[in-house]
């Protein structure tokens, strides 16, 4: 059975004493704080780049599919006419989120997509699956190409 462990002073040093002791750690074992600001005035550099979600987040967000926990992108896009390929996308967006500016560029053209009222064409995309199968096997015809 465990002990509590309660903490009078610092709230912070007690979550890094709790946590050297949950990981096994020596009690003088050194961790390096990162801040991180969410000013998007900030240089990329500055603030630190944008990392892709580790297997553990994705799947308690719900990016990933996981046992008892709701798909996100079926709570972003609830429409069953929604491509296959724009759903691959969004995913991939949630997976390995864009830099700042990117993200704002992709956020104004998806404004701009919803208030129009013209139709959207149809934009037909090969599977990825085909394309490397065809590209390794060096079968890949002129069609191909131009289809590509």
């Amino acid at each position: 059975r465990r002990e509590r462990l309660r903490y009078d002073g610092d709230v912070v040093q007690g979550f890094l004493d709790l946590t050297r002791r949950e990981h096994g750690l020596k009690p003088n074992e050194n961790f390096r704080v990162v801040n991180i600001s969410n000013d998007p005035s900030l240089a990329e550099a500055e603030r630190g780049s944008m990392r892709p979600l580790s297997l553990n987040t994705a799947q308690q967000l719900g990016v990933l599919p996981s046992r008892g926990v709701p798909p996100l992108l079926a709570a972003i896009v609830d429409d069953k006419d929604v491509p296959a390929s724009c759903r691959a996308y969004l995913q991939e967006l949630l997976l390995s989120p864009p830099p700042h500016d990117v993200a704002k560029s992709i956020q104004l053209a998806c404004e701009k997509f919803k208030s129009t009222n013209a139709p959207m064409p149809n934009l037909e995309t090969l599977p990825v699956t085909k394309i490397a199968t065809l590209l390794n096997s060096q079968e890949a015809s002129h069609v191909f190409f131009a289809d590509l």
